[in-house]
């Protein structure tokens, strides 16, 4: 009888010391979350990170920048991504214009404007001396908009490379302005307010994982984005409660554009867990569910409206199409048009990413494989003529079509092409200067089947 009673004792005492174990505070899980994060990064220099995302695989490349600390003294490492265009210039090394200060540029493209000014108007003055009408001598001057090579005037000439030299100018200011360790603190001092409102509210099991809940209220944390606000009011969590790592995160507010307001929510699911060899301690989801609600304004949702009804009128014609055609078009668009259907339907957004590959300290990443894992290869050459090849959606078989494309993503980042009809003008020139000057590439104004895949990978993130 006393042996089974010291036996029941013991058991409560072990009972009790397990759960006094397992009974977190919310400092030690959100300490934990904070150390589960940068895990590995004390051994990772670089990292390369292949996503498929929607049918389209994306090549990031990340380096450690800098370290922080937080207010409770834990070590924080910053990754930024480096994008495309700077990995290609670090692998063609630096020249004059990637060199020049942003005022030499400004400075360099007042003088060639001026230039310009002073040889048309002593090409005017020679042609009124000669004799020629001055409405012919206008005329030649000033050539039709989408031919400026049947231009004689040295100032259209003189000009865009003026415009090519100030967009340099400007992507050079950007890229000054960039903080990434301001950022960091800034998240960083985000991230303990939020912590100083946040509480666990419970524990469940989740996908099989034992989680911790917490959730933080009336947070009224607000930022601008596109020119809108969004006031976030209340976050909630769960935490793996072992491993500290993030398996469902929600977060709700309002977001006011002009006169309109209206409830968003923003939730993202991580799936399958691993250890990354070769990463020392990084544990990372290799699978990621985004569900985005109320994102539309009134006015998209009517636009949405009247897409669903030219989605039917696809997907009729998709039906009737050769099998083998069809079964690209569906390999191609199948991922999007369910996303359209379900927003068509009143469902909200859901976007599903899997890691393909991600692997550390293997240094700057060659272009020809960012090429190969984005669009099989298609874009390894440099020039347009090169390009007669097939992509995983569709047929690239001319400089037109290549043309096309890139005109379609400049017009989608917002560059203004002119026309997105395969037809090289002055505004495409123009935009194509715009973008390369702002990404720090080597500025030509001419498309390129490179160029055609950075334009590609920045539409698709």
């Amino acid at each position: 009888m006393i042996q089974h009673v010291r036996f029941v004792i013991l058991f409560v005492v072990l009972a009790s010391a397990s759960i006094a174990v397992k009974a977190q505070t919310k400092d030690e899980v959100l300490e934990g979350m904070i150390e589960a994060e940068n895990a590995g990064y004390d051994v990772v220099e670089d990292y390369i990170l292949k996503t498929n995302t929607l049918g389209m695989t994306t090549f990031e490349y990340y380096e450690r920048t800098v370290e922080i600390e937080t207010a409770g003294g834990q070590k924080v490492y910053v990754m930024s991504q480096v994008p495309p265009n700077e990995i290609q210039e670090r692998h063609a090394g630096g020249n004059a214009l990637s060199n020049a200060s942003s005022a030499e540029l400004r400075n360099a493209a007042g003088m060639m404007d001026q230039a310009g000014r002073d040889l048309e108007q002593g090409m005017m003055s020679e042609m009124q001396d000669s004799g020629l009408p001055g409405g012919i001598g206008t005329m030649l001057m000033n050539p039709p908009p989408d031919q400026p090579w049947l231009s004689p005037n040295p100032r259209d000439m003189t000009s865009m490379y003026a415009t090519m030299l100030n967009a340099s100018a400007d992507g050079k200011d950007a890229r000054d302005a960039e903080d990434p360790v301001g950022d960091a603190e800034r998240r960083a001092q985000g991230m303990a307010a939020v912590q100083a409102q946040t509480r666990i509210t419970g524990r469940r099991e989740f996908n099989g994982t034992d989680a911790i809940e917490l959730a933080a209220d009336n947070l009224n944390y607000s930022q601008v984005e596109d020119g809108q606000q969004v006031t976030w009011d209340a976050v909630t969590m769960l935490v793996d409660a072992n491993k500290y790592v993030p398996l469902l995160f929600t977060m709700e507010g309002v977001v006011t554009d002009g006169s309109e307001s209206r409830r968003i929510t923003v939730e993202r699911e991580d799936l399958d867990y691993r250890n990354v060899p070769g990463c020392g301690d990084m544990y990372r989801p290799f699978k990621s569910i985004m569900r985005l609600g109320g994102m539309m304004t009134s006015e998209q949702q009517a636009e949405l409206a009247e897409a669903s009804v030219q989605l039917e009128q696809l997907e009729a014609q998709m039906a009737s199409m050769p099998a083998s055609q069809r079964q690209m078009m569906e390999s191609m668009l199948g991922p999007q048009l369910e996303m359209i259907k379900n927003m068509a339907s009143g469902g909200g957004i859901e976007v599903v990413s899997t890691i393909a590959e991600l692997r550390c300290n293997t240094g700057l990443p060659d272009p020809i494989e960012i090429a190969n894992t984005m669009f099989g290869g298609a874009f390894m050459g440099g020039n347009v003529g090169a390009v007669e090849t097939t992509t995983g959606g569709g047929a690239i078989n001319t400089e037109e079509d290549l043309l096309k494309m890139i005109q379609i993503d400049l017009e989608r980042l917002g560059y203004g092409p002119g026309n997105t009809d395969g037809v090289l003008d002055k505004a495409t020139v123009v935009a194509i200067t715009k973008f390369q000057a702002s990404k720090g590439m080597e500025v030509t104004g001419q498309p390129s089947s490179q160029l055609a895949g950075i334009l590609q990978a920045i539409v698709a993130n």
